[in-house]
């Protein structure tokens, strides 16, 4: 019930309207989440599994590297946006310890960190990338899609900016003339 109501209202949704649906008193809610983010935690519960599979499954791929690390960023936007608000709740929590969604964020940035130490082993990305700070930009861009309601052709191009600092771009060798 809870999801159903942040995915149709947000992440700040009424918690009055979650015990409506759920057909239990706001007290009785309470009792059992002390609050909206406890209970955004707990729906979330098999979240950090499921956003590491999408890095696994993004470095198993044939992609090159600029293909792979814009599949991942959009995957990544996608897993902190599953319920409006998501992006924002994430971004602002990421780095905060005392989060309530500490473990959630530090899931995000461990899976990042797997896309990104294999770029690092394809010796495409820019030496000293920190995984942390690339989950606060590809937030931001998530944050600014959900709220300004971009398109996704809009929020890819917002992408590729980051992708565009981050990656280094190889030229391709000489073509012999003799």
């Amino acid at each position: 019930m809870a999801g159903d109501v942040f995915t149709e209202q947000g992440t700040n949704a009424s918690m009055n309207e979650i015990a409506k649906r759920a057909g239990v008193g706001p007290g009785t809610l309470y009792r059992h989440f002390r609050d909206r983010d406890h209970l955004l935690d707990v729906l979330l519960a098999d979240w950090i599994g499921r956003i590491q599979s999408a890095a696994d499954e993004v470095i198993r791929t044939d992609l090159t590297p600029r293909a792979l690390l814009i599949t991942w960023f959009e995957a990544l936007i996608a897993h902190i946006s599953v319920h409006r608000g998501g992006a924002a709740r994430f971004t602002t929590a990421l780095g905060n310890p005392e989060s309530t969604m500490a473990s959630k964020w530090q899931g995000l940035v461990t899976a990042n960190t797997t896309v990104l130490h294999h770029l690092e082993r394809l010796e495409a990305i820019q030496p000293g990338v920190r995984s942390l700070q690339v989950c606060r930009l590809v937030g931001g861009v998530g944050t600014v899609a959900d709220n300004g309601d971009l398109s996704s052709d809009d929020t890819k191009d917002l992408l590729n900016i980051i992708a565009d600092a981050l990656l280094i771009e190889r030229s391709q060798p000489p073509v012999d003339a003799g």
